[in-house]
């Protein structure tokens, strides 16, 4: 598309400069494409000016295109840090050179702002991925695994099998999607400050990420409830009262962002799990203080 609008807008023969500015500057993380076709204009445009003032002042050879591209990506570093402009400045200042055709300069700079401007327009407004789906898939997951794992032990007491009960991979499972998360929530941020349409959802990612804060509370507290259980899942042999309230449970965490937008599901799923726990442990005592009076 930069090729062709160069050709047909610019009357350029061999616009390469236009597509190859494009894919530069889509190659950036999503979010992170607008402020990445920027940072390579400001790397081209230096170069080509440095270019063209050594072409004009020292003329064209191996010693001047060296020189070229020193000076470009020192006069660079003073505009940006970005490594992207370092490196462009110094492939201009050195086609630049290496060219030494009249007018390549001015040429060159078109292109780019040509492909910049075709890269602004895709990132904008095609390939912006949605902030709020890019959060509610990763937690999602986690209140899947978490509710697996809350399931898997209820399979153990309805079965009297102690061994299913045994949650380590559903745990480091959980690790990984909030871990997932966090990371999703800081690159949506992101993408809802630098996109046009990230910043239409920011909002709703707002709002999301408002509901997701009990994530971490919610985790402790299910692996506490899990470990509790876990241990003393031989007592609980076909315990269907207990068995049912687990599933309940995990019913209630993988929904948890079901709920309407005035209701914390995760909060109302952490208490739950919280009161289950306590139940559990006091269970637990009272079937202990009975055996000690049995002895």
């Amino acid at each position: 598309m930069a090729w062709l609008l160069a050709q047909t807008l610019l009357g350029h023969d061999q616009p390469v400069f236009a597509a190859v500015a494009a894919v530069v500057a889509l190659a950036a993380a999503a979010g992170a494409r607008g402020s990445h076709a920027v940072i390579m204009l400001v790397g081209v445009g230096t170069g080509v000016l440095t270019g063209v003032l050594l072409v004009d002042a020292l003329g064209s050879g191996a010693a001047e295109i060296a020189v070229a591209a020193f000076v470009a990506m020192v006069l660079v570093t003073l505009l940006t840090d970005d490594t992207l402009a370092l490196i462009q400045a110094g492939a201009a200042a050195t086609l630049i050179v290496a060219e030494q055709a009249p007018g390549s300069g001015v040429v060159r700079i078109l292109d780019a702002v040509v492909g910049a401007g075709v890269a602004l327009i895709i990132s904008q407004l095609l390939l912006t991925p949605d902030p709020v789906r890019r959060v509610s898939r990763p937690a999602r997951a986690l209140l899947d695994t978490l509710a697996d794992a809350v399931g898997r032990v209820a399979r153990a007491i309805e079965t009297s099998q102690p061994q299913a009960a045994a949650a380590e991979r559903h745990r480091a499972a959980a690790l990984a999607d909030l871990h997932a998360l966090r990371e999703a929530e800081r690159s949506a941020a992101f993408i809802s400050r630098t996109t046009l349409r990230g910043r239409r959802r920011a909002a709703e990612l707002s709002r999301l990420r408002r509901r997701l804060t009990g994530a971490d509370a919610l985790t402790t507290a299910t692996w506490t409830l899990l470990d509790v259980t876990a241990r003393h899942v031989g007592s609980y042999a076909r315990d269907r009262e207990l068995a049912t309230a687990l599933r309940a449970l995990a019913q209630e965490i993988r929904s948890a962002l079901d709920t309407p937008q005035d209701v914390n599901g995760l909060a109302a799923a952490t208490e739950k799990t919280e009161r289950l726990t306590a139940h559990v442990l006091l269970a637990n005592r009272g079937k202990a203080g009975g055996g000690d009076d049995g002895q």
